[in-house]
C-alpha cells in the first residue's frame, strides 16, 4: 500500500523548525490508493502547541515560518490555498527532537618512548583516542491527508542535526524545497 522512496542527500541542512548543521536525509511516503492528480486545493492544519523533545518556545519562534514557506511552496507547484472545508488535501507539519550520542573509537595508539640517555624503550604508552558527540537530531514532517476519506495520503521528512545557535532560515527554505519535491509521487 505504501512505497517508500529515498532521495539521495541533498547538500542542504535541514532544520526543523530550527537550523541544522548535517546534510539531512530525505524520505517520503504515500498511500498508492489515492489519485492525486485530482488534487488542486489545499488547507494548512493549525500549528501544533509544541513539539515532543523541543522547548516550548520552538513553535512560536518558527512555525510560522515553516507554515509560510509550505503554503508558498505548494502554491509555486500550481495548488490553490483554501478554507479547511472547501480542500481537496490538508497539511498537518509537525516534528520531533530527540537527544543522540555518537561513540568512536578510533582504535590504541602505540608511541615507543625513550628510555634513560635517549635510547628507545621497549615500553610503548598504550592509549585509547575516543570521541563522544551528544547532539539533537531534528525531524520536520509534513503529513498530507485526502479530504473526503480522511486518510493520509502523503507524508514526507527529513531527519538531520539541529544547531545549537538557532534557525537558519535559508537552510530551512531549501529543507522544505526538498521534502515537497517528493510531493505528489512521481508517476501518480
Amino acid at each position: 500500500m505504501k512505497k517508500i522512496t529515498l532521495i539521495s542527500l541533498l547538500s542542504i541542512a535541514l532544520a526543523f523548525l530550527f537550523g541544522c548543521e548535517s546534510t539531512p536525509k530525505i524520505q517520503s511516503e504515500y498511500n498508492d490508493a489515492i489519485d492525486f492528480s485530482a488534487y488542486k486545493t489545499f488547507a494548512i492544519m493549525p500549528l501544533p502547541t509544541s513539539i515532543p523533545g523541543a522547548d516550548p518556545g520552538v513553535v512560536l519562534r518558527t512555525g510560522r515560518f515553516v507554515q509560510e514557506e509550505v503554503v508558498a511552496q505548494l502554491v509555486a507547484a500550481g495548488y490553490t490555498k483554501v478554507a479547511k472545508e472547501d480542500c481537496d488535501f490538508a497539511v498537518n507539519l509537525t516534528g520531533k527532537v530527540v537527544p543522540k550520542t555518537d561513540i568512536t573509537d578510533w582504535g590504541y595508539m602505540h608511541y615507543p618512548t625513550r628510555g634513560w640517555y635517549g635510547a628507545y624503550s621497549p615500553y610503548y604508552y598504550t592509549g585509547s583516542n575516543v570521541t563522544v558527540d551528544q547532539y539533537e537530531e531534528g525531524t520536520l514532517i509534513i503529513e498530507i491527508y485526502d479530504a473526503k476519506s480522511k486518510e493520509m495520503a502523503w507524508v514526507g521528512w527529513g531527519v538531520g542535526r539541529r544547531k545549537s545557535d538557532g534557525p537558519d532560515f535559508e537552510k530551512l527554505r531549501a529543507a522544505i524545497a526538498g521534502i515537497l519535491a517528493e510531493f505528489p509521487p512521481a508517476g501518480m
